[in-house]
């Protein structure tokens, strides 16, 4: 996506009304973080903003950017110009192209066609072909805490019929997300971003979401050990952070006491300081509170014996000019 392509802002003119609201409310937050730099950014109603700006500060990426535009694109609260949405089409399809990508992605978009949409009729005939039972639907709307409408039907049987997964991933992520206030819409596209990592089956997709809820308690205890608050990381502080706990597998423990260390030789929170301890702990195996105390003892004797060292020497070469010089003088 070229810097000079823009969005315009055209929030005055819709003819929404009270319409409004439902477009908010059904909105993910990623979606509403767009909008909301879209209109701040935007000095009156008409206005354009380059996508790549909104790209950069928000930390993403143009295909996640133009799904965003397309939700409220439909509302009537943004448009793309000609040119830009031209280029940006060509873009995507030389992308899907070149990736040969099959399965759905986070925009919606696959190499042939879109996610899908059912007449009742078709509803119907997939949910029997699928044999997707009306005690699944409604155990599915248990779980989430709603009755669904046909439209959230619809998203329910295109995770098993378009996307991939089956009835107990299904039940899994809503189960997971319910618990976070997550529309379905926003279920919808995680299935298709965990679908394209490889994530098919219900055994890796709990170990995924396993995996999701100590990378989210870890960070959270990290951003108070580091006094962050709610301060959201950056990106190099992520990578860090992510690697602590997703490859090199450090607990609370561990972090707190590369914690201390950088504060006791910085003066101050650092998360590149601590990252440059727990990378060498990682490196030479050290995993445990008990093993950074054996690894410091260690140094401590070994430089203790450097200075022994430096000292006789020091004293051997005294006693030499002494032997030398001090009869003669």
């Amino acid at each position: 996506m070229k810097n000079a392509e823009k969005i315009q802002i055209q929030y005055k003119d819709n003819k929404l009304g009270d319409g409004i609201f439902d477009v908010i409310k059904n909105a993910d937050e990623e979606d509403l973080r767009v909008l909301l730099a879209l209109v701040l950014l935007a000095d009156e109603d008409g206005d354009e903003v380059e996508c790549a700006r909104v790209c950069e500060g928000l930390e993403i990426s143009p295909a996640e950017l133009m799904a965003s535009v397309k939700y409220f694109k439909g509302a009537g609260l943004l448009t793309l110009s000609k040119k830009s949405r031209k280029k940006t089409e060509g873009e995507e399809a030389k992308k899907e192209e070149k990736k040969k990508i099959e399965s759905a992605h986070r925009d919606g978009k696959v190499t042939r066609d879109s996610l899908p949409s059912y007449t009742t009729e078709e509803l119907a005939a997939l949910m029997k072909k699928r044999k997707i039972t009306a005690d699944f639907i409604g155990e599915a709307s248990r779980v989430y805490g709603k009755i669904f409408n046909q439209h959230e039907v619809e998203m329910i049987v295109r995770m098993i019929d378009f996307v991939g997964f089956d009835e107990e991933c299904v039940l899994l992520l809503l189960s997971y997300y319910q618990k976070q206030k997550k529309t379905l819409r926003y279920i919808e596209k995680v299935a298709i971003e965990f679908y394209d990592e490889g994530i098919v089956s219900a055994a890796a997709l709990e170990a995924k979401l396993i995996a999701m809820d100590k990378y989210n308690s870890t960070e959270g205890k990290i951003r108070t050990i580091f006094g962050m608050n709610s301060r959201p990381l950056t990106t190099k502080e992520k990578k860090c952070v992510k690697a602590w706990i997703e490859t090199m597998n450090f607990d609370e423990k561990m972090i707190r006491l590369a914690y201390d260390k950088t504060v006791d030789a910085t003066h101050e929170p650092s998360v590149a300081y601590a990252n440059a301890i727990l990378e060498r702990w990682y490196a030479e195996g050290i995993n445990t509170p008990e093993k950074v105390a054996e690894a410091d003892e260690k140094r401590e004797d070994s430089n203790a014996s450097k200075i022994e060292k430096s000292y006789d020497t020091n004293a051997f070469f005294e006693a030499a000019l002494k032997r030398s010089y001090g009869e003669d003088n």
